[in-house]
């Protein structure tokens, strides 16, 4: 027999061990808490799924907004767009060559689960990474471009609002570079030709994700530009 979470010698207990104030505890066996672990893992996944493709809906209607009205989605009252064009900003460091894109929010938890890895891959190609191609593309001509560089270092810190425990090397981070590559502002992202660091920093403000990009001889002028607070 499988033992159980609540396995008690019978010595040790005078039959009252599983009453507490009213409430009666059933025993588990470590199957059930096994379930409930990889359960949890899968319905994290898939709120990420969901995070993903709510954001793209919201693209979508603030496309659609300016196709018809031809002006932004804006709130009257707060005098704040709606629906910001984006959750994604890149822009050049100013008198470096060093590209910031800035993402309004955390990198999407890493997937866990076999089953949902596809349709999260494929969630946030669709989601984010074509967002990113369309920013830096967009952007291209006032963008530092590292394209023919030999080597480029990207440093991706990411500020929390909170100090709940959470490992950075949970987050997913590989739309980052694809879309880096895609958009032709770094060349293919083989250990030859990329070296990359994250950190983790606390924010009074919401949660967000800042990435720095530039030649991998200069990466402690990235670092310590990554420190400037604007």
């Amino acid at each position: 027999m499988e033992e159980s979470f609540w396995d008690l010698e019978e010595e040790e207990t005078d039959g009252d061990s599983y009453l507490d104030e009213g409430l009666i505890f059933i025993p588990k066996q470590t199957a059930d808490f096994i379930k409930e672990v990889e359960e949890a893992k899968e319905q994290l996944d898939y709120l990420e799924i969901l995070r993903a493709r709510q954001h793209k809906q919201l693209f979508k209607l603030q496309d659609d907004f300016k196709h018809y009205a031809g002006k932004s989605l804006f709130d009257n009252k707060s005098r704040k767009h709606l629906l910001e064009n984006s959750l994604f900003e890149a822009a050049a460091v100013p008198g470096k060559k060093i590209l910031k894109l800035r993402m309004n929010f955390l990198l999407p938890i890493y997937p866990k689960n076999k089953n949902s890895k596809f349709a999260y891959y494929t969630a946030l190609q669709e989601t984010y990474q074509e967002k990113i191609i369309s920013e830096l593309i967009t952007k291209r001509d006032n963008l530092p471009n590292f394209e023919k560089s030999e080597k480029v270092f990207v440093l991706i810190v990411q500020y929390f609002k909170n100090a709940n425990i959470t490992d950075l090397d949970n987050r997913f981070h590989s739309f980052i570079f694809n879309a880096l590559r895609s958009a032709r502002i770094t060349p293919d992202d083989r250990w030859q030709n990329l070296a990359y660091m994250e950190d983790g920093r606390r924010t009074d403000k919401d949660s967000f994700t800042e990435v720095y990009v530039g030649d991998y001889d200069r990466f402690d002028e990235i670092i310590k530009s990554s420190k400037v607070i604007e």
